[in-house]
């Protein structure tokens, strides 16, 4: 608490400095601005007194003096502006230039989904800086078509088990292939186009609907949009708004119910298919679509994907839906 209100002290500070700075040099700039049109009234006048200048040439200069004071004005902004826009960008780019933590190893190669067979073989891993893994010895094959449950406590490893796939961490030990290929031999690019995720709290930006569906993929037509939002049982409400697909969700999709939320999600991941995934994971519970019969929205799914995938999900529907593992 010490440190949060020394910090904010200094911010105050800063801004109470920065507040000064900007008043006197607006009031310095004003008094400079009539003091300059005292001095051309008075030269002036006595011009206009002695017949060597006329009061519309008078009237003209004072006019375009005034006109003058506002760019002058908005010069010293765009000073201002530039520094700040200068300070943002050294932050910005030295975040761009930050190294990878995951990157392609040498000789990575493209990921060419077929039959859709993810293994996992003796996984461990244990988070930097933890002393305890989180997983230890997993070991489980999941065939093309198949939908996997993944339960447990919270903490368990359930997320962490799914990060792995797309290879947002690196493995301590063990292997994970798709189709036999390791996912740490393949470039980053093709394995996480070959696997979808649908995140709990999926994030939806402030534009239409269409928008939001073709994030994944921006070149994709109105007709594969739309085969996507039917897919996950979203196309019918979509429909009966006043400007249907051209509708404006707000920040976040607050003007969507939590379940309408999730099913643009699908839908999203439906829409990214321009090559077809391996693998699409939902991250926890999806109650999307509690009034649709689960095996009908599998089903719709399935054949949006356009060959059988793997469907690799954390409590994605009652456990009694999901295939036993061997």
């Amino acid at each position: 608490m010490t440190k949060f209100n020394v910090a904010s002290a200094e911010a105050l500070e800063l801004a109470h400095e920065r507040v000064g700075v900007r008043v006197r040099n607006t009031s310095a700039m004003t008094a400079s601005f009539f003091t300059a049109m005292g001095l051309v009234l008075w030269f002036g006048g006595n011009k206009v007194i002695s017949g060597e200048m006329s009061v519309g040439t008078l009237a003209s200069f004072l006019t375009f003096m005034t006109i003058l004071q506002m760019p002058v004005r908005q010069l010293g902004l765009m000073v201002n502006s530039f520094a700040r826009a200068s300070t943002c960008g050294d932050r910005f780019f030295a975040f761009l230039d930050e190294p990878l933590a995951i990157d392609d190893k040498p000789g990575a190669a493209e990921l060419k989904v077929t039959k859709g067979t993810l293994k996992f073989d003796d996984v461990h891993f244990t988070y930097p800086g933890a002393n305890h893994p989180t997983l230890d010895g997993v070991t489980f094959e999941a065939k093309a078509g198949q939908t996997i449950g993944i339960v447990g406590a919270p903490g368990s490893g359930k997320s962490t088990l799914a990060h792995l796939i797309p290879r947002f961490y690196d493995l301590t030990s063990g292997k994970i292939t798709i189709d036999g290929r390791d996912v740490s031999a393949v470039t980053l690019q093709s394995l996480r186009r070959a696997v979808a995720v649908v995140q709990q709290d999926s994030f939806l930006f402030t534009t239409t609907i269409e928008n939001n569906i073709a994030y994944g993929d921006p070149r994709a037509k109105e007709t594969k949009i739309e085969r996507a939002a039917e897919s996950a049982q979203l196309h019918n409400y979509i429909m009966g708004l006043p400007t249907d697909y051209d509708t404006v969700v707000g920040e976040r999709g607050v003007s969507l119910s939590g379940g309408q939320r999730q099913r643009l999600a699908i839908a999203r991941s439906l829409g990214a298919q321009a090559r077809r995934h391996g693998v699409r994971r939902f991250h926890r519970r999806h109650r999307c679509g509690h009034r649709t019969p689960h095996p009908q929205r599998h089903k719709a799914l399935r054949e949006q994907s356009g060959h059988p995938d793997h469907l690799a999900s954390p409590l994605l529907a009652a456990p009694r839906r999901y295939h036993p593992l061997p």
